[in-house]
């Protein structure tokens, strides 16, 4: 029988995985920084952060559409719609 990922990390305890999340995410923003420090040394610092904020993006992009595309079913185009109106409704603010 073959255990897969997911039916690993569904029988950790919640504790570890917080830990294990939180250590993740240490080494994520640690290597962020020193790439950012890197970059910095031939870059305006405008072009970093527009790039950096580009990224994060494109990655959070396909996790928020996995995350909302159960609740908006009513057609293909729902999550762009229901994405562009959070996205617009916050920028009157």
């Amino acid at each position: 029988m073959i255990i897969t990922a997911r039916e690993i990390w569904a029988g950790t305890p919640a504790i570890t995985r917080g830990i294990l999340l939180m250590v993740v995410s240490t080494v994520f923003f640690a290597v962020m920084h020193g790439a950012i420090r890197y970059a910095t040394q031939d870059l305006h610092p405008f072009q970093v952060a527009f790039f950096r904020n580009f990224f994060g993006l494109l990655v959070f992009l396909p996790i928020a559409q996995l995350a909302v595309r159960p609740y908006c079913r009513s057609n293909a185009w729902s999550f762009e719609r229901h994405f562009s109106f959070t996205t617009g409704s916050g920028c009157g603010r």
